[in-house]
C-alpha cells in the first residue's frame, strides 16, 4: 500500500518526538493497510521496520500516549491505537488524510479530463459528451465520482443541456464541529462511501448522523472512520464504546427481538 505524506508534518508536534519515533510513525506509516490497520506482533512489526525491539516499544509508547499540541484532537491526538483487526495498530487518522486530494492530484485530473474532451468532441460529435464521461470513469478515484461527474456536467455544450441551477447542501455542519481538523473530509468520507455501497445518504440522514456526531464531537472523525471501515450506513455510541449485550459487543449487523439493528 501507500500513505500520503502531507508536508504540514514537517511544522507538526510529530517532529519534537525523537528521531526513532519520528522513523517508526513514518514506517508505520508505509506498510498499513487501506484501512490504516498496521497488524503484527511487537516482534513481527519491529523486524519489519527495522528496529530492536525495546526501541520499538518505547516509540509505540510515546505515538499512543495524548498529545495537547497535535494538529488533530481526534482520541486527544494520540497518533496510533491498539487495532480492532488483529493484533496490531492503528493509525487513527489514515483513514482521513489518504481521502484528501491533493492540488496537484486535482491539477492533473482535470488535464487529462480536458485532453479526453478535446479528442472526443474534434469531430463535434453530439454524443461525444456522453462518451467523454463514461471514459472519465477509469481514471478517477471513488472518491471522486461525485466531482467528476459535476465537473463533467459542467462543460456540456449548451445546446444538449441548460445550465443547471447550483445544488445547495441540504444538511448544515453544526458549530461544535468548527475546531475539529479534518472533520469535513471525514464526513464527504463517509457519504462516499455510502455510494460505494449503493445505499446513498439522503440530506435528511446526513443531519440525523450530524446530530448523533455532535453528541461527542472529539471522537466523530473516529466514528465516521469506523462507519467506512465496516461498511456500517449509520452507528450507535453504544457499538463505538464497546457496550455489550449478552456478552456479545453490539454492531449494525447484530438482532434484538429477531429484528436487525441496522437496515
Amino acid at each position: 500500500m501507500y500513505a500520503k505524506l502531507f508536508s504540514r508534518i514537517a511544522q507538526s508536534s510529530l517532529m519534537e518526538e525523537d528521531i526513532e519515533t519520528r522513523y517508526c510513525f513514518m514506517m508505520l506509516l508505509a506498510i498499513a493497510d487501506s484501512g490504516g490497520d498496521v497488524i503484527g506482533t511487537d516482534v513481527a512489526l519491529a523486524r519489519t521496520v527495522n528496529l530492536p525491539l525495546d526501541t520499538f516499544k518505547r516509540c509505540i509508547v510515546a505515538l499512543m500516549a495524548p498529545d495537547p499540541d497535535s494538529n488533530s484532537q481526534v482520541n486527544e491526538g494520540r497518533r496510533i491505537m491498539p487495532s480492532e483487526s488483529g493484533r496490531g495498530y492503528l493509525l487513527v487518522n489514515y483513514a482521513t488524510y489518504r481521502s484528501i486530494k491533493t492540488a496537484e492530484e486535482k491539477k492533473a485530473y482535470m488535464r487529462e479530463y480536458m485532453q479526453r474532451r478535446r479528442k472526443l468532441l474534434k469531430d463535434k460529435d453530439v454524443t461525444a459528451v456522453n462518451v467523454c464521461k463514461t471514459a472519465l470513469s477509469d481514471v478517477t478515484h471513488a472518491e471522486g465520482e461525485g466531482e467528476a461527474e459535476g465537473e463533467a456536467e459542467a462543460f456540456q455544450p449548451k445546446e444538449h443541456t441548460a445550465p443547471a441551477a447550483h445544488k445547495k447542501r441540504g444538511y448544515a455542519i453544526p458549530e461544535c464541529f468548527a475546531g475539529v481538523d479534518g472533520f469535513t473530509e471525514a464526513l464527504q468520507g463517509w457519504i462516499d462511501s455510502r455510494k460505494q455501497l449503493r445505499k446513498p445518504a439522503t440530506d435528511h440522514a446526513v443531519q440525523l448522523m450530524l446530530g448523533k456526531l455532535s453528541q461527542k464531537p472529539g471522537r466523530a472523525i473516529a466514528a465516521l472512520n469506523k462507519c467506512i471501515l465496516s461498511g456500517w450506513q449509520g452507528f450507535e455510541w453504544a457499538w463505538m464504546d464497546g457496550d455489550r449485550n449478552n456478552g456479545a459487543t453490539l454492531s449494525p449487523f447484530d438482532t434484538q427481538g429477531g429484528k436487525r439493528l441496522m437496515q
